[in-house]
């Protein structure tokens, strides 16, 4: 009786603890407390399962916030799955505790768990009771997932522009800072002004609060939007600051993604090598997480740096086909995938990819916003298929085009090997003057120009 009681006060004592450090974990003292219930992890632990097969749903409710973020910052999903997976079979019972039931259900889902079901149900049910709190909390995770994984831009949206309004009603500035940025990478590349817009507004309200680890993530959201546009030194200011906040909060999930980022604009400056040695560290961190998006985009960046570094294009092919099909549905890992799948099919010889590539930006113009640079990503790979083609003269045009308007393509285009090659086959077969003729009715293009030569009409 004495050693049950020991353990009761020790359940409690804790279980207490980390409900008491949840305004800390969300505001200006999220490393302190993070540090805090770091050192108490596993007297934390024990106490939450204790809790559960006591039965004191009062504990446990009121950790879940704190636990759940705790372990989302500190990428321990595969604990937090165990830890609210043992509650949930305690708690099984929608119609006895459906507000426990609910609120465990939709944090570290079971694998064969459908989340658009999960989170659908635990908003209908917290509409019902009049819980506007995990209402807004569900309809959130809810619209986060149709809109960035189901790629449903718009049913997402609404969604997630309801939750907003919620949050808004109950004044939780923390809540608004997510759903905001939440809202900002739905925009992804249908409206790159909105996504933009939106991620300005959420980083406001995110360093109002002192939310870290928030701060962190939208300014990668702000990274990518200002890319797309071809503002590269925003992007490097906010990849700068995002790492460096990163890396403070010990992150690694967001200085992962960071490093992607980084590794993106090395790229496109050029820096082939110095990209390898950040996409590989961002590769190492991959190994302790449980993230697919990430993982892809990794792999999508190293096929691309492997492409133009190495030239090793089987093994380029290999890279971004081992985490992405040639084939797949569009995705924000689309346009860097059919790049690099352009790249290995130019240095293969595989001309009916390569020009399969080659048509992807005038198809997906038609659906995406990818700024006044965005597309002209693909000239260096319109450049080799058209010198395939013997349509030598459209090729040195295209090349003309790359060398003054593709500022995004700056890096393949002085360091890309094969596209060297062929530039110089290009000129041997005109001449120097039609070649420089070309080359300069190619600089006064625009990419639309391209057009006709891979598309047929009607497409």
């Amino acid at each position: 009786q004495a050693y049950q009681a020991v353990i009761e006060q020790h359940t409690r004592f804790y279980l207490t603890l980390v409900a008491d450090r949840e305004i800390d974990l969300k505001g200006r003292n999220q490393i302190d407390a993070l540090n805090e219930l770091d050192a108490d992890f596993e007297n934390l632990r024990m106490a939450w399962l204790n809790a559960v097969q006591m039965g004191q749903a009062d504990l446990i409710g009121s950790a879940i916030e704190s636990f759940s973020w705790m372990m989302i910052y500190r990428n321990h999903h595969a604990i937090g799955q165990e830890l609210f997976s043992s509650a949930r079979q305690q708690w099984a019972d929608p119609d006895t505790t459906p507000s426990l039931y609910h609120r465990l259900r939709i944090h570290f889902l079971d694998e064969d768990a459908n989340p658009e079901t999960v989170y659908q149900q635990a908003a209908d049910s917290a509409r019902a009771r009049g819980k506007t709190l995990e209402l807004a909390i569900a309809v959130n995770l809810l619209g986060r997932y149709v809109g960035h994984i189901l790629s449903d831009e718009e049913r997402g949206l609404r969604y997630l522009n309801e939750a907003l309004e919620l949050f808004q009603q109950l004044k939780n500035d923390f809540y608004i800072g997510h759903v905001l940025d939440d809202i900002a990478f739905t925009y992804l590349y249908q409206d790159l002004n909105a996504r933009v817009s939106y991620a300005e507004k959420s980083l406001a309200v995110r360093e109002k609060t002192g939310d870290l680890f928030g701060t962190a993530g939208v300014l990668g959201n702000l990274a990518i939007g200002n890319f797309w546009k071809g503002r590269f030194d925003q992007v490097e200011r906010y990849i700068g600051r995002a790492l460096e906040i990163a890396e403070m909060t010990n992150d690694i999930r967001n200085t992962a993604w960071q490093k992607v980022y980084l590794a993106e604009i090395l790229q496109f400056r050029g820096n082939f090598e110095e990209a390898l040695h950040v996409i590989t560290d961002a590769d190492n961190i991959c190994n302790d997480l449980f993230d697919t998006d990430l993982r892809t985009q990794v792999n999508i960046n190293k096929a691309l740096i492997i492409g133009v570094y190495t030239e090793d294009y089987q093994r380029t092919f290999d890279t971004v086909h081992s985490v992405i099909s040639f084939d797949a549905e569009f995705s924000m890992h689309t346009p860097g995938a059919m790049m690099a799948y352009g790249m290995a099919a130019a240095g293969l010889g595989d001309q009916e990819m390569l020009m399969r590539v080659c048509q992807f930006p005038f198809i997906a113009m038609k659906f995406v916003d990818t700024g006044s640079f965005g597309l002209t990503w693909f000239s260096p790979l319109m450049t080799v298929a058209l010198y395939n083609e013997k349509k030598y003269v459209e090729a040195a045009e295209c090349l003309g085009f790359t060398l003054k308007k593709g500022k995004i393509t700056y890096g393949y285009a002085k360091k890309w090997g094969l596209l060297q090659k062929n530039a110089a086959k290009v000129k041997a077969s005109l001449g120097q003057q039609e070649f420089n003729e070309a080359v300069e009715k190619g600089k006064e293009m625009q990419f639309t120009d391209f057009m006709p030569l891979f598309m047929k009409d009607g497409e």
